[in-house]
């Protein structure tokens, strides 16, 4: 089980917000074990946890609390802070309700102000093959190709997104217990 005295949190976020960099500085620091998002499609879970995708999906409560307890780098020393990024979309309300609730556990969410240049990034990704960082195959998103915008598509995208971010705002209001709220562009600045 998770030591009394390592912090359990986890980064809420949407897609192309920065939210892997932010993965990347937190596990910088040995005293911080941090995952990747652990419920993106049908992808294997890490090779660290022992669940299959389909026990994942069988009983999604404990593969989250499971993620909190076991240690990503066993060969280093017990960390003061343990957590995991996940996209919300990738969660129901309820399975999100069931993680933020817990006053123990630190919520970070994590919100690219710039939305049009989230969502045209997310259309360069898709258009990129489902180009993956490390991947031998697919492609690195172009930052200068040219990207259509349909309005009546950035306009659904962008309710979706601000239902969730207004969700958490919600659950923040009403159980204030450890939440923190920040942007992309406060995180790529400092």
């Amino acid at each position: 089980p998770a030591s009394l005295n390592t912090t359990s949190f986890v980064v809420l976020s949407a897609a192309r917000s920065a939210s892997t960099t932010l993965v990347v500085v937190l596990n910088g620091n040995d005293k911080v074990q941090m995952r990747r998002e652990e419920f993106t499609g049908t992808k294997s879970p890490r090779s660290d946890a022992p669940w299959t995708v389909e026990e994942r999906e069988a009983n999604r409560t404990a593969f989250m609390r499971d993620i909190f307890e076991k240690d990503v780098h066993p060969h280093r020393p017990a960390p003061l802070a343990r957590g995991f990024k996940v996209f919300m979309s990738h969660l129901t309300e309820d399975e999100l309700r069931r993680l933020t609730r817990p006053k123990h556990v630190l919520k970070v969410v994590l919100r690219r102000q710039d939305t049009l240049s989230q969502y045209v990034s997310n259309l360069r990704a898709l258009d990129a093959d489902d180009y993956t960082p490390g991947a031998s195959k697919g492609r690195a998103p172009d930052a200068d190709a040219r990207v259509p915008v349909c309005v009546e598509a950035y306009d659904k995208w962008l309710a979706r997104q601000n239902s969730w971010y207004d969700w958490c705002a919600r659950e923040a209001r009403d159980h204030p217990e450890s939440w923190l709220f920040m942007s992309t562009e406060q995180l790529v600045s400092n």
